[in-house]
């Protein structure tokens, strides 16, 4: 039986009174941390807004895939990512790389530096001829004396990055079937072109984790000896794909019946001069699709530029620094080095000009 005195005594009253406040203080401090999220978010536009005009654009393709398919691609327009930079710095984590999600709740996989396993093909028997079968595109005919007098260094974070079907695994310390081997080639080209060039092959990647913290100190050595370079490349080739009938269309492309390692230009937006380095693989990449475009039955010699928020990649060191990849593990050494004299020709283009 119900007893309606407790009901209308003091006691439940204050019970009452009690569950109600608790209810009014939670729904105050939801309300306060909404408007806070609401603040932050409005605040981030007024200030993000004019620097990355594209951003509605990019919410928009967010939520309504069809209107992706309108929109410029990614490589082709300066995307600041400014709204991923900032979910970034606030919770530690990139959206665009999950793994950062596993680290930011597991903290001992800091410490660790995620390379995927990639399938290994069976190894070559020969050693590849490099002057039997590399067979070097025409390029354009015009004399151009661009490079004369410009210095430019060459060297290689990912000194074991390897070309699966030639090494038969993805990194080797056998750098003549490595992208050693190109940068090798891409200096040769470089200083018959009238460049002086300084080809660094120290070994960086003897654990992967540190090359960058390795590669860093030759670059501040190269930087403290009182040369002044007017470009400093980061050689690499790509790891995209899991597979081959995955990697190799993206990363490969024929000219004049030539098969090659196409071009991608990577910037470490994690500095602040980023901009310099932009505008400079931006020019690079420009000249590239100027010689050697998008056509028909082919595609252009160059992917694009990519902008990082994660790394800067030592490019806070000198604002004349780029990482370029050619080509990627599952393209052959000979298609890489392919590439070299395409590349040089672009490289004195854009010096030269």
């Amino acid at each position: 039986m119900i007893n309606l005195n407790f009901y209308r005594s003091r006691r439940f009253r204050r019970k009452k009174n009690f569950y109600f406040s608790t209810d009014i203080k939670s729904a105050l401090v939801c309300l306060l941390l909404a408007a806070l999220f609401v603040s932050i978010i409005w605040f981030s536009a007024l200030y993000y807004l004019p620097k990355n005009p594209h951003l509605f654009s990019e919410y928009l393709a967010q939520t309504i895939p069809l209107y992706k398919t309108f929109l410029p691609r990614e490589e082709d327009i300066l995307k600041d990512n400014l709204s991923v930079a900032a979910f970034y710095y606030l919770l530690g984590i990139n959206v665009t790389n999950p793994t950062t999600l596993i680290k930011a709740q597991i903290p001992v996989f800091n410490q660790f530096e995620y390379i995927p396993v990639i399938p290994v093909t069976p190894p070559i028997d020969e050693e590849p001829d490099d002057s039997g079968n590399i067979v070097d595109p025409p390029l354009p005919q015009e004399p151009s004396e661009g490079l004369v007098g410009k210095t430019i260094l060459i060297y290689h974070s990912h000194t074991t990055e390897a070309f699966v079907p030639t090494s038969g695994i993805p990194h080797t310390e056998k750098f003549d079937q490595t992208i050693v081997k190109v940068g090798e080639k891409l200096a040769e080209a470089l200083r018959d072109l009238g460049a002086t060039v300084i080809h660094d092959t120290t070994h960086h990647s003897k654990r992967h984790s540190e090359s960058y913290r390795r590669s860093r100190e030759t670059v501040l050595r190269h930087l403290n000896s009182g040369v002044e370079f007017d470009l400093i490349i980061d050689l690499h080739r790509d790891g995209i794909g899991q597979s081959s009938e995955l990697g190799r269309p993206i990363t490969t492309t024929t000219i004049n019946g030539v098969q090659m390692g196409r071009l991608l230009f990577v910037v470490g937006q994690r500095h602040d001069f980023w901009r310099n380095n932009y505008i400079l693989a931006q020019s690079l990449n420009n000249m590239a699709r100027s010689l050697y475009p998008d056509e028909p039955e082919r595609l252009s010699l160059s992917r694009g530029v990519v902008l990082k928020t994660s790394g800067n990649y030592n490019q806070d060191l000198n604002d004349k620094m780029i990482l370029i990849e050619i080509g990627g593990h599952w393209n052959t050494l000979e298609e890489a080095i392919n590439t070299v004299e395409p590349l040089a020709q672009i490289i004195n283009k854009t010096l030269g000009d």
